[in-house]
């Protein structure tokens, strides 16, 4: 997973899939989640960044995010999995 540090580290890929973990490190649950995010990366190769959006609340009105946490799966460019809210590894079963 790739921390981001700079707005200029947020490109999406026209081609295959990417993950992107929007979080506030301040929140009490960002532990647990951050977990998960762990898990799913020993099963996949694809790269994953991690948008801290207590430092870049301008991306979650180009993402369109209004819930701490938030993942996105986008492919070719695209949205095409969104899951919202607090989650564990199980809920990441309906998007393989």
């Amino acid at each position: 997973m790739i921390f981001v540090t700079q707005d200029t580290d947020i490109k999406l890929s026209d081609t295959g899939a990417q993950y992107i973990y929007f979080y506030d490190s301040k929140a009490p649950f960002h532990r647990t989640t951050l977990e998960c995010m762990e898990h799913w990366e020993k099963e996949h190769t694809t790269e994953s960044l991690a948008i801290d959006l207590e430092y870049f609340q301008n991306q979650s009105k180009r993402f369109n995010v209004s819930v701490i946490p938030t993942f996105i799966i986008f492919k070719d460019g695209k949205e095409w999995a969104r899951i919202e809210g607090m989650f564990t590894d199980q809920i990441f079963k309906n998007t393989r």
